[in-house]
């Protein structure tokens, strides 16, 4: 099994405005890389995908951003 590397990009919505369909904003972009997950310590996709939507969150919110369902 291949790991997974989480990747989480900021200031999408300074570059796609949501009110605003198919307009690009000139705005800087920041991907960020996160640790490695393994797949074999996980027996289901659900408890991976659980894993992998956590730390990617932590992440967004750790760098000051909220997520959507806040």
């Amino acid at each position: 099994n291949t790991d997974i590397i989480p990747a989480v990009i900021l200031n999408t919505k300074k570059a796609l405005p949501v009110n605003k369909s198919f307009y690009f904003l000139p705005h800087k972009l920041e991907m960020h890389f996160l640790e490695p997950i393994e797949v074999a310590k996980y027996t289901n996709a659900e408890e991976l995908k659980d894993k992998t939507f956590a730390v990617m969150t932590a992440h967004y919110q750790s760098k000051g951003y909220q997520t959507e369902k806040e």
